[in-house]
Formats: C-alpha cells, structure tokens, sequence
C-alpha cells in the first residue's frame, strides 16, 4: 500500500500532490525575515498528514481543522491508493458529508474523478463503518491481521503530538489493551499472549472494583453466619410489631377509644368514689354505734341518793331495775339492726372497690392510648418502627446475596489471578523466544540511530514489576554500552519514532502493509551532521521500497560547505512559502 495523489474539488484552492516512490518531501521556504523566529508559520505542512488521514477514513473529530472551520465545508477529497497486488483505489471523502465515502478501482493511476458522476463509482456515499470494511478489503493488508488498517495506519503518520515516545501514539493515551496487542503483533511477538494478559488484567480490574464496593456495602458483616444470625433476630422484632400493629388497629375499630369514653369512665368513677365516701362514713357511724352502751351502776345511784339525804325506798328499786332492764332489752336490739346495716354497707363498699378497679384499669388502658393531643401518634409511630426495621431487614438481607456475591467473587479473583500468574509465565516466554521478525526490527533501529548518532540503541522488551504489564522501551547506549538519558529528550526522542517506523518497514518490505510513512518536521531540533546523517539514512531506506513522506522547513535544513543543504528536484513533490496566501497548502487567507 503506497500513496499516489491527493487532490481536490477546488484545485485553485488545493493543489494537486502527486506521490512518488521513494523519498517525498515538502519544503516549507521562509522568504520573510521576520518570520524566521517564529515557532509556527501557518504554511499548511502540518495539515498535510491530516488531510491523508481523512481521506483514509480517520473518524471524524470536531477539533479537526476540517470541520472547526466554515470555510471548508463545500471542500471533497480524493486520494489514489496504490494495492500491493498492482490497480489503484480512489477515496473520495466530502467535509459536510463526512460520515460517507465513495470508492471506486482502477488501473491508471492519473485518473481524476473530480466530475465523475455517482453511477461512476464503484460504491457511492456508503456509510461510514461499511466504507472502512470495503477499503480493508481492498487492501488486503493480510501481515496486519486480524488488525485493521486504521488500527495500524498512526505508525505510518506522525504528527507533532505522536513523537512523545516511539510506540505510544498520542491517540493511545491510557488504553494499552488497544495498541500493545497491536505493537506485538507487528513486533512479531505472539499478540493473543499479550491480548490475553491485558483481558485478565481487564477482569480482575473490575472484579477487585466490584469487591471494594461489595466490602463498603456490607460495611464489615461479611461473615455470613454472624450476618444471618442478625437477620433472625431482625425478624423476630418485625413479627413482634406487625403483631402489636394489628392488636392496635382492632381496638382503634373495636372499642372506638376517643376522648368521650374517657370522660364518660372519668365521671362513672367519681359518682362512685362519692358513693364509696358516703358509705365508708355510715361504716363509721355504725361501727361507733354498736361499739357504744348504756351501763347503770344501782350501788352508784344509791349513793347519790344518800348524799343528797334523798331516800331511796324499795319501790324506787324495784323501778329503776326494771328501767335497766328495759334499756338492755333495747340496746340488744338496736345492735342487732346495726350489724345487719353493716353487713349491707361492707357488701356494697366491696362491689364499688371492685367496679373501681375495673373502671380505673379501663382509663388506665384508654389514657394510654390518648397520652399525646393526636388519637393516632402512637399508630403512626408504631408504623414508623415498623418501616425502619423492616428496611434494616431488607438491607440485612441484601447483605446476604452480597456476602454469597463476594464468596463467589474471590472465588474467581483467585482464579483469575492464577491464570494470570501463568500468562505472566507465558508473556516472558514470548519476549524470550521471539522469532526472526523481532529481531530483524531491533538490528534495523540500532542501525539507523548508529548510523545517524553514532551510538547504539536497544530495543527490548520487559514486564512492569508492579502491574506486570509488558512494556516496550528503546534506550540510546553509552559508549560502555549502559542506557543514557538521550533518548528521553525531544531530540533523540523524535528521532528514535522516526527509526522504529523506518525499521518495522524494512522489516515488512515483501508483505502485504502500509509502505509508506508520513513524518513531519523530520529534521526539527538535530544537529548539522546528525540531519545529513538521517537524509542519507532515510535515502538508503527508499532501495527498501519504503515510501517516505517527510516536511522540512528550509530554515532546519543543514549549511554544507557554507551553503544550505538543497533536496533534489525529483524528491520535493511541494513547496510552501510564506509570501502570502498563494505559498500555503490551502490558498486562502489564514483562519
């Protein structure tokens, strides 16, 4: 897969670019004195690599300069792809209709289909998912399977943000499980090793996730037994409510307690506290009654008589005995009476005690009820009770399907950890014993940052000591062969993405991938010699069959034998300038 030509609907406004084999390059020329300090220049070289990333199907994203600026809305592109097994494939891709694409195969590849008419596609404006598997197939990339060509094509366009680190692309910020499979896969690793690593380690992620919230949900009751015990006990209170609920709502319907029979036992028990008075009080009287008698003494009276010098005849003996008689006759049956009144007042005392006790254990019962100023506080309190054990008991229980959860959980936690174990196991296996592909691209990276540094550069591969994650790394070596802090910079750090692309495509020149790539400000921030040396590298590399896109501004290119360096006309397929709108790669006003 090579590129042939990316042209427009509006060529006055964007020229068309023709490909070739080999070393292409684009030549920003800063004719402006005042510009040459400048760290941007609006020439349009960046947005070149962007435009071939739309027109080979790059998802559309709202940032992109395409579709943040209104005045390319009407643009349509079209780009000739070149197929590995010979005939060419026209993309053709509108801004405002992004979410479609055309495609058409042909065998000449000058072609322009600018005007062709829908019926002169092959597939006209098919949707977005479908126009990407049409073009795989076309392609038939079959050394990126199971891979897509889009999975794979950022190696073989760097933009600006994607020289970070030689195989981490900016859009693979945070998600190794989508590109490491990948990257050992064109690193001629075995891939479903590391695919497998990264799906466990996906599992047990959300495994230990779901365990740490199942732990905050039982909050420390993860022993079942203790659980289910509280969960009896629970119940027990709930049945024991529920049964105190319905006896309250029967005597709210049965006995209708209100104020009114309260007052009405208020009234019944003072009429009869009164009667109980009255009776206690003729109790008294009686008993004093009965406890009180007439006693005459004959002798005493007598003597009264004589002292007084009064006689007392025996006729006034006779009478007065008699008197006494009659008295005591009296007085018997006087007690007599009183006793059997007695008798009457105790039985009717004892009937109102009793009535009493009933009386006063009915307002007792009653007040109980009406203790607040609401008939029904204590029903609605009693139901609150109830709502709130009854949600203890259910979360209780919910609590017990989470403690079965987890059982369950670290159950497959320890099975997944030992599957990892033994993928860890395998993963080391595959960096140890991987094949010629491997290899072939660590000698080539070595080989170009030798020829270009003149030092040597190890590409290797090892597993993250913490998560276990297999991590790919490039070191720039000392002269002693001990790893340095070149390769950490900006400068060598551009120029190690720029070998391991160059090296993984001399490792795949005779499969069917992409052999092209697109670098941009290839020469940025190198020394002098060191720039010579990558032109020279990179010329070297196009007898591979490798495609290089590259854009340089004049200003970086190095000063030999006191003049600057100058690219051969064959290689520079465009030049900008910053001398007004007509030296851009969009011949419009700056947006």
């Amino acid at each position: 897969m090579r590129l042939r030509r990316l042209y427009s609907n509006k060529p006055e406004i964007f020229n068309t670019i023709e490909f070739h084999d080999g070393l292409n390059v684009v030549v920003g020329e800063i004719r402006l004195p005042e510009n040459l300090d400048r760290d941007t220049h609006n020439l349009g070289k960046t947005l070149l690599g962007e435009v071939i990333d739309f027109c080979l199907l790059k998802k559309r994203e709202k940032d992109q300069f395409l579709f943040a600026h209104e005045q390319f809305k009407d643009f349509v592109f079209f780009l000739t792809i070149e197929r590995d097994d010979g005939g060419f494939i026209t993309v053709r891709r509108a801004v405002k209709s992004a979410s479609k694409a055309s495609i058409l195969t042909h065998e000449d590849p000058t072609d322009e289909f600018t005007t062709a008419l829908q019926g002169d596609w092959d597939h006209w404006e098919l949707a977005f998912d479908a126009s990407k598997r049409l073009l795989e197939g076309l392609l038939c990339l079959s050394a990126l399977k199971p891979w897509g060509f889009r999975q794979a094509i950022g190696f073989s366009l760097r933009t600006q943000e994607d020289y970070g680190e030689p195989f981490k692309l900016a859009k693979h910020a945070g998600k190794h499980e989508e590109w490491k499979p990948l990257l050992a896969h064109i690193l001629g690793l075995d891939s479903q090793v590391f695919s497998k690593h990264f799906e466990l380690a996906t599992a047990l992620k959300e495994k230990l996730a779901l365990k740490n919230l199942l732990a905050v949900e039982l909050d420390g009751l993860d022993d079942r037994d203790r659980l289910r015990t509280r969960i009896k006990i629970q119940e027990f209170e709930v049945q024991r409510h529920e049964a105190e609920l319905e006896v309250y709502n029967f005597e709210l319907a049965d006995k209708e307690i209100n104020r009114e029979l309260v007052d009405n036992l208020e009234s019944r028990i003072a009429d009869l506290n009164s009667r109980r008075y009255y009776l206690e009080t003729s109790k008294k009287r009686i008993e004093d009654s009965i406890a009180s008698k007439v006693v005459v003494k004959l002798d005493d009276v007598r003597k009264v008589f004589a002292q007084s010098k009064v006689y007392f005849g025996d006729q006034l003996t006779k009478d007065f005995d008699d008197l006494i008689a009659f008295n005591k006759a009296i007085s018997s049956e006087r007690t007599a009476y009183l006793k059997t009144e007695l008798r009457v007042v105790e039985d009717e005392l004892q009937s109102i005690a009793s009535s009493l006790t009933a009386l006063n254990a009915e307002r007792a019962s009653a007040l109980a009820v009406l203790q607040n100023t609401n008939t029904f506080s204590k029903y609605k309190q009693l139901s609150r009770k109830l709502v709130t054990l009854q949600a203890t008991l259910e979360n209780l229980q919910k609590q017990d399907v989470a403690v079965d959860r987890l059982v369950k959980l670290k159950s497959e936690l320890t099975k997944l950890q030992h599957e990892q174990d033994l993928v860890a196991e395998q993963l080391q296996a595959a960096i140890d014993n991987a094949g010629e592909r491997y290899q072939t691209i660590k000698v080539g990276v070595d080989a170009i940052i030798y020829k270009v540094l003149n030092q040597h550069a190890a590409l290797y591969t090892d597993l993250n000591t913490s998560s276990g994650n297999p991590e790919y790394r490039i070191e720039v070596l000392g002269d002693a062969g001990q790893e340095t802090d070149a390769g950490r910079g900006n400068t060598y750090g551009r120029l190690l993405c720029i070998a391991f692309d160059m090296a993984v495509q001399q490792a795949y020149a005779d499969e069917a991938f992409p052999h092209f790539v697109f670098h941009d400000g290839v020469l940025e921030t190198l020394e002098t010699r060191k720039k010579l040396n990558l032109i020279d590298v990179m010329r070297e590399h196009t007898s591979h069959g490798l495609q290089q896109i590259i854009t340089v501004l004049d200003s970086e290119l190095p000063i030999v034998d006191g003049e600057r360096f100058a690219f051969e006309d064959d290689e520079v397929i465009l030049r900008l300038h910053d001398e007004g709108h007509l030296g851009r790669l969009f011949k419009m006003p700056t947006w």
